[in-house]
């Protein structure tokens, strides 16, 4: 519809005269006559109210009490119900629970299909496309959402028509088209600017505002929020001093009208990025501030920003620094409390959890606030279940029972969380996301650790080196285009099949380690473990296989002479700079008694010639059913996991009933063993990549198939994500040599795949997580996991016995090149010698020495 300019003034211009003739103060949407709503109304008001606040979580839960509310006056499946969900769904969507969200999504649209309002379907569809924009695929939203105003100027245009006859009702229907007609074009406006279609964003921006204007029903800041949209497109063609006067009348709107709220806070954020590109450094720095508090005092209501609203303050604060030296130790370290306040992914909240958990120090409240917590899932799997349920139509016979048992959860997670919040008043403060100060890692860290995180922004990042009581930021020149370039150059030897393996590119390797650590040379100098905290693309790569000095006089195969990273220092990650401050400082090593666990070579029987078996499963849409068994049987034989494992089990003495093979490593007898007393878990068997969205899919560890096919997820073999989060865990390490033959989601573990099997195991009650980033060398592999437990029973801590090891590997030119050595990466912020123990409050003597020997 906005394709051409000309034409859509035109075609809006005689509407938006008949829209301000007509319009009037709307009155809420037609309701049925009989049934009291009250309830209903005030909580959909109340969750608009939040959402506009951006206080999402609040706003979800005034949403599903409305559409509680609804059902309750008008039963299961009365079409009136759907606006709650669609709401819902958003306010799930704005929380990054994709999947759930779009599982209701689909329950509201069975609903809305069958609404007599025509106002209701292409509202579902502007929803639809903000899911889509959250997930950055702006796309797809744009088309989505340019479907929906299409269908609604038609609708606009009769609504006109109807007042313009005198029908009853007519100049309300007018004013709920006019404001859903504005909202989606500014919505449309604001993903036209994100795709760099500035002219076509300024046009319909103006058109949404005139009609924002027209409609009497909508509140002042509505036609704010479009003020600040131009705004932005003014900055982004250069014209700082319009965008400096739209945004601050729109502030002052704001501000009014929403208070101290994080609507308000973006607002000064956007003020500040103005500021920002004009140079006006001291300006940026004062307009955002508040803004940034509020988005700390309030992350455990809502995430954190958009990485590109940051940018702006770290671009102001580094000129500052530069020119203020007297200042710059203060400004580094705001810098580095303000990069944290970035949207975070799953696996931040689990380790937040887990940390929670052990914190109180006491074994029973411990195992209270994991039932709270097992209690939790379990409610919002019985909530998806009902959801699915009710989507595929089934009858009352099958929906009362999950009622019941949604209700009887629920009830018993509020009583859990009332026991633990009784028991250990500090939990919620714990498990609250909350930034890393300089203070607080400080004395966290060894004389030659480091920690390093990386903000990767579109067309800008930054890098942060804590180490000796300072941080050192600087702007590293590269945006997340050519990080995803680099990344998915340098992993293309490892996804390649074929008889031999492909070579690796040391330049391309080299040239990503200059622009990410050059700037740091300084402070990383005699530096022998390093703690990196990636984001982005970086989530994908192992840091050990980049390469510290230029290899242009190496033959191109010499890979035994590079200059990789892990030949000089140890590399752990961690997902979030708070959860290395908590793991270190709070949580004591295991009090597990036993030194292993272990599932390896389960009994498949398949050839899986070209991965098929792995398609198979990968493709397999699994809403809530067991994975037949013959398609796990089909997975390609796993035998040499079964030396690996028998290699470190001797070195860690550990019990030959504690190591489960072939058709005895199975997900029932998994589940009926003590998990909580053994210090390492290990996995060598096929891990699996999520599937399809659309199937719910999840990552997870296929373990030997039931004898016949099982009658519910918990036996059927495929060990999934969500239900590893179960599972109650006392380990220091979980270690995941798992491999992808192929299939459906790629060969590789890496980013968004990996994550959500490194948050499920954070979230059981691991401390690190030992993993594969993919498919490994199976001899190789039992060469290197024998070295690294070798190192680790003999006292080292596992990111330096995995360096030794791997070291070990280069130095052998037949397994030399990364292929062989440098999938693994250890998750977790490392033992730091006797550091976590004694700040965690332990004498050495307590502490248990099968990881990490003081």
């Amino acid at each position: 519809m906005i394709g051409d300019m000309r034409s859509l003034r035109r075609k809006l211009g005689p509407l938006l005269v008949l829209a301000a003739a007509f319009a009037a103060a709307a009155a809420a949407a037609a309701e049925p006559d009989a049934a009291d709503l009250s309830e209903y109304r005030a909580l959909l008001e109340s969750g608009t109210l939040n959402n506009n606040q951006g206080r999402f979580a609040l706003a979800e839960r005034d949403f599903r009490a409305a559409a509680a509310a609804c059902r309750a006056a008008l039963g299961e499946t009365h079409p009136h119900c759907g606006d709650a969900l669609v709401r819902l769904a958003l306010e799930l969507s704005n929380q990054q629970r994709y999947e759930e969200a779009a599982l209701v999504f689909r329950r509201a649209e069975s609903l809305v299909d069958r609404s007599d309002s025509p106002l209701d379907a292409p509202r579902l569809q502007s929803y639809r496309a903000m899911d889509l924009a959250n997930q950055r695929r702006f796309d797809e939203a744009f088309a989505m959402i340019a479907a929906a105003n299409h269908r609604r100027e038609a609708l606009l245009r009769g609504f006109v028509d109807a007042v313009g006859k005198g029908e009853a009702g007519a100049r309300t229907r007018l004013d709920h088209a006019m404001a859903d007609l504005g909202h989606g074009l500014f919505v449309q406006a604001g993903l036209a600017l994100r795709l760099a279609r500035l002219e076509e964003a300024r046009v319909t921006a103006h058109v949404a505002r005139r009609l924002i204007l027209a409609s009497k029903s909508l509140p002042a800041w509505w036609v704010a929020d479009v003020d600040e949209l131009l705004a932005r497109i003014d900055l982004k063609e250069g014209k700082g001093e319009d965008a400096e006067r739209r945004l601050t009348k729109a502030l002052e709107t704001k501000r009014v009208a929403l208070g101290n709220t994080r609507a308000v806070a973006l607002s000064d954020l956007t003020l500040g990025s103005v500021y920002s590109g004009a140079e006006r450094d001291r300006a940026a720095l004062a307009a955002m501030r508040p803004g940034l508090a509020i988005v700390r005092d309030e992350l455990d209501q809502a995430p954190g920003v958009d990485v590109e609203r940051l940018i702006p303050f770290l671009v102001s604060a580094n000129k500052t620094a530069a020119r203020e030296p007297e200042r710059r130790g203060a400004l580094q370290a705001e810098m580095l409390v303000v990069a944290q306040l970035a949207r975070s992914g799953a696996a931040t909240k689990a380790v937040s959890r887990m940390v929670a958990r052990f914190a109180s120090r006491d074994p029973k409240v411990a195992d209270l606030v994991k039932r709270a917590q097992d209690a939790a899932e379990a409610r919002d799997r019985l909530r998806l279940a009902l959801g699915r349920a009710a989507i595929s139509g089934a009858g009352e016979a099958t929906l009362a029972p999950l009622r019941r048992d949604f209700a009887a959860a629920t009830q018993q997670a509020d009583d859990l969380w009332q026991d633990v919040n009784a028991a250990f008043p500090d939990y919620g403060r714990l498990a609250a996301p909350r930034p890393a100060t300089l203070a607080e890692l400080t004395p966290l860290l060894a004389p030659d650790e480091a920690l390093f995180h990386v903000l990767v922004g579109e067309e800008q990042s930054f890098g942060f080196v804590v180490r000796d009581g300072r941080v050192t930021a600087a702007p590293l020149g590269i945006g997340a285009a050519e990080v995803a370039r680099f990344v998915r150059h340098l992993r293309q030897p490892f996804e390649t099949r074929g008889s031999k393996v492909a070579p690796f590119d040391l330049a391309a390797a080299h040239a990503l380690y200059t622009r990410l650590f050059a700037p740091f040379a300084a402070e990383l100098a005699g530096v022998r473990h390093l703690v990196v905290v990636p984001t982005g693309p970086l989530l994908s790569l192992p840091f050990g296989v980049l390469v510290t000095a230029a290899p242009d006089a190496l033959p191109p195969d010499a890979y035994d002479r590079v200059a990789w990273l892990a030949r000089d220092m140890a590399v752990s990650v961690m997902p979030s700079l708070r959860g290395f401050a908590d793991l270190r400082s709070l949580v004591r090593p295991s009090l597990a008694s036993r030194p292993l666990l272990g599932f390896a070579d389960p009994a498949f029987a398949g050839s899986d010639e070209g991965g098929a078996g792995m398609a198979a499963l990968d493709g397999l849409c699994r809403e809530g059913g067991a994975v037949p068994a013959a398609v796990l049987r089909g997975l390609a034989p796993l035998p040499e996991t079964a030396v690996e494992l028998r290699r470190v089990a001797e070195v860690l003495g550990a019990s030959d009933e504690d190591l489960y093979f072939g058709a005895a490593a199975r997900e029932d007898r998994l589940r009926s063993l003590p998990l909580d007393r053994y210090r390492i878990l290990y996995f060598a068997t096929h891990g699996l990549l999520p599937g399809e969205l659309r199937c719910q899919g999840e990552p997870g560890l296929a373990l030997a198939p039931p004898d016949r096919d099982a009658a519910s997820p918990e036996g059927d073999g495929l060990l999934e994500a969500s239900e590893i989060a179960g599972l109650r865990l006392d380990a220091d390490l979980v270690v995941l040599s798992a491999c992808n033959t192929g299939g459906g989601g790629g060969a590789a573990f890496g980013g968004e795949s990996l994550s959500g099997l490194v948050r499920a195991f954070f979230q059981a009650g691991t401390r690190s997580l030992l993993v594969s980033h993919w498919q490994v060398d199976s001899v190789a592999t039992v060469d290197l996991m024998t070295r690294v437990f070798e190192d680790v029973a003999a006292g080292a801590d596992t990111a330096e016995a995995l360096r030794r090891a791997q070291i070990a590997l280069i130095a052998d030119p037949r397994t030399a090149h990364p292929f062989f050595w440098g999938a693994f990466t250890l998750i977790g912020a490392g033992t730091g010698r006797t550091l976590a123990a004694e700040t965690a409050g332990f004498r050495p003597s307590e502490v248990p020495t099968t990881l990490g020997k003081p």
